[in-house]
């Protein structure tokens, strides 16, 4: 087990007509305040997720994802301006006055970077509401072009419809050789008639022949993506719209050779039926985690558990090269590759920070290794509402965890071992 504090929050529900560009602005800033501070855990634990969303806010930001660093910009605001300072231990959470500077630099360029991105999301929503507009005008102008050509192919086809019509031979006489007062030379015979000529229109495979369009909608958005917006993001560092698996979760890449390094690793502890454990750290990049770093902090293990020591050298490492927390390893030595109830405990602090966060488990003596997930629908919310702690029962039916389907194993990728017990 790895001992970490975790951090709840939710967000806001809230349906809104995403055509409106001042309504998708007030949508995205009521996710970004719909923060919850639990004062059961400590302040510092929330200093750590909000580090972590500025680089995550940073990297949205680099790669021109305004929508997703407004988000994360405006959620570091709302959690160290409003929500964090009525913690009854904000003041004392800072260890050092060097780490009280780093947050308040931190909050001050949160703050600069969430106006500008504001700004420019509403320069952006309103060009785009522009550029609708200017379609809408155009589909208009179109429309009226046609119904006037419709008009036009109608008249010229009654014109040509009375110009070439066949006149019939006079009908035959009665017995005075006479043609009946009633009757004219030129009078058509149903009988004996030659068909109008009539000159085509060519056929229109989009539309009748002679009925105009029907009048344009604007309620309808041909260019929208059919994207459900209203499915709100329920964790800390969770972003809008963000390209994922069907469970709307980030991909989390995992280097090919990682495991077997990290058994290596853990081979004396092993030998002595003892677990081993380490930090997944990575990079955000184009939507996607990417494990670069496998951090071996101080640790306390035995045969069934692993506890870290010393985390300020973990973050301070985490600090220097910019990583992300995306998850835990450890070895089994005498057991089979699974989550144990205090493995589930553990790794629900990760997942409830982050989503994506996986739990890799190594079994050598059963040359086992899994990765794995809470359940999203009803794992998760179970164990965070369990309260026993060390070894208990759980139910098994529905499952509390699977294999995490949104990992992808990069067989030609290499992460960075740093072992900081030495």
């Amino acid at each position: 087990m790895i001992s970490q504090t975790y951090i709840v929050f939710r967000m806001a529900s809230v349906h809104v007509d995403f055509r409106d560009p001042a309504g998708r602005v007030r949508t995205l800033s009521l996710h970004a305040s719909s923060v919850e501070v639990d004062f059961n855990i400590p302040a510092k634990r929330y200093f750590r997720s909000g580090l972590e969303m500025v680089r995550m806010a940073n990297v949205y930001c680099d790669e021109n994802n305004l929508e997703n660093a407004f988000v994360l910009y405006s959620k570091f605001v709302t959690l160290f301006v409003e929500k964090l300072p009525q913690h009854p231990n904000y003041k004392q959470a800072w260890e050092t006055e060097q780490l009280l500077v780093k947050a308040e630099e931190k909050k001050k360029l949160a703050i600069e970077e969430a106006e500008a991105k504001r700004k420019n999301k509403q320069r952006a929503a309103e060009e785009e509401e522009k550029g609708r507009k200017g379609k809408k005008q155009n589909k208009v102008v179109d429309e009226k072009e046609w119904q006037v050509m419709l008009e036009r192919e109608r008249l010229k086809l009654e014109e040509e419809r009375h110009a070439v019509t066949v006149p019939t031979a006079p009908p035959v006489s009665n017995d005075t050789g006479m043609v009946p007062p009633d009757a004219s030379p030129f009078q058509e015979k149903p009988s004996t008639s030659v068909p109008a000529a009539v000159v085509p229109i060519p056929p229109r495979d989009t539309k009748p022949q002679f009925e105009a369009p029907p009048p344009y909608n604007v309620s309808i958005a041909r260019d929208l993506p059919s994207v459900d917006r209203s499915v709100k993001p329920c964790h800390l560092t969770s972003a809008v719209n963000a390209s994922g698996d069907q469970s709307g979760l980030r991909a989390v890449i995992v280097p090919g050779r990682l495991m077997m390094r990290f058994t290596a690793l853990a081979e004396p502890n092993t030998r002595l039926n003892i677990e081993t454990c380490g930090i997944l750290t990575g990079k955000l990049a184009k939507g996607n985690f990417i494990i670069t770093h496998l951090l071996i902090p101080q640790q306390r293990g035995c045969p069934d558990s692993c506890t870290t020591e010393n985390e300020e050298d973990i973050f301070d490492y985490q600090d220097k090269h910019d990583l992300i927390t995306l998850g835990w390893i450890h070895t089994h030595p005498s057991q089979t590759s699974f989550l144990s109830s205090v493995d589930l405990h553990t790794h629900c602090g990760y997942q409830l920070m982050m989503p994506e966060a996986i739990a890799i488990v190594c079994a050598p003596k059963y040359s086992e290794t899994g990765i794995y997930s809470l359940t999203i629908d009803y794992g998760l919310d179970y164990i965070a509402n369990c309260r026993e702690n060390g070894f208990h029962p759980h139910p098994t039916s529905p499952a509390l965890f699977v294999e995490s389907e949104h990992v992808k194993i990069d067989p030609n990728g290499e992460a960075t071992i740093v072992d900081l017990r030495k």
